[in-house]
């Protein structure tokens, strides 16, 4: 291949790599600024997993999606002044990337149906022992609001039904407390949300303030129930009785599948710019 060509198709290939760079930057920045994906993961994954997964997963799109902009610029680097050792650096970045990415989608790809395993019991025995049951602990604290949330969102009462709270612990504790409830408060039907609507609610103020102090209070924290009597009687039009098992279990294999698939296209885009580096030295004389 000649040398002008080999280069322009590799500065063209380092404009997509820088593209898939700062994507991985936004995906990793994205983890930690949207609270849905946080909650959801800390619920899932807390029957097995480290309670941190989601931060990690977002440390590490980070990680790569930074090594990737120092990558692209050796490569246009050494493209642009036709140096070999640019290249060779270059080359030896892309299969660093390149095995870190296929590893991921590979752990990702056996991990995921070995994980599910059984992982509805887990997430039972969990919702029994540590619901509600705060305790100073942040782990329960962490588990306790990842419920709430699903639970909001996917409008669905415990892990297999909503009888899973009988006799759990928060349960027996609700008892001695002048409420007496039965199910939390977000496996019932929410009235109008416009009903409750707060002028402040989408001010630049409580946006930053939620952001960098957590302190305005989100609507799954406190929901407005159209029927807390009705809910908590077991009324079927006032509270939700499916649990939410087979929601997290639909999102989760969404979420592992995306992984997967930017994982294998990442390392598929590496193993292009390789084989352009390295015909690129092949044609300035050398072998890498």
């Amino acid at each position: 291949m000649p040398v002008g060509c080999a280069k322009s198709i590799l500065i063209s290939f380092n404009l997509i790599l820088w593209l898939t760079g700062g994507t991985l930057l936004i995906l990793g920045t994205w983890i930690f600024v949207e609270p849905t994906k946080i909650h959801l993961f800390h619920f899932v994954t807390s029957a097995s997993l480290d309670w941190d997964f989601a931060y990690y997963l977002a440390y590490a799109f980070l990680s790569l999606g930074g090594v990737t902009f120092i990558a692209g610029h050796f490569g246009c680097c050494g493209a642009v002044r036709e140096n070999r050792c640019l290249l060779v650096t270059y080359f030896v970045s892309l299969f660093i990337l390149m095995s870190i990415e296929l590893g991921i989608a590979v752990t990702a790809f056996i991990y995921k149906d070995h994980y599910l395993t059984r992982l509805e019991e887990r997430l039972t025995e969990q919702l029994y022992q540590n619901y509600g049951y705060r305790n100073n602990n942040e782990k329960f604290i962490t588990f306790s609001e990842a419920v709430d949330f699903t639970q909001y969102k996917f409008k669905c009462c415990g892990v297999r039904n909503d009888r899973d709270y009988i006799n759990s612990r928060w349960w027996n504790e609700s008892q001695t407390s002048p409420e007496k409830r039965k199910v939390p408060l977000q496996c019932c039907v929410v009235s109008d949300p416009g009903e409750h609507h707060s002028p402040n609610a989408g001010s630049p103020i409580s946006v930053v303030t939620r952001v960098f102090y957590g302190t305005v209070e989100e609507p799954w924290q406190n929901p407005h129930v159209r029927d807390i009597a009705g809910c908590q009687d077991g009324d079927k039009k006032a509270r939700y009785s499916e649990g939410c098992y087979k929601d997290i279990e639909a999102w989760f294999k969404r979420e592992s599948s995306i992984l997967i698939a930017v994982g294998i296209s990442s390392a598929a885009l590496q193993v292009f710019g390789m084989i352009i580096t390295f015909c690129m030295c092949r044609s300035l004389g050398t072998s890498i």
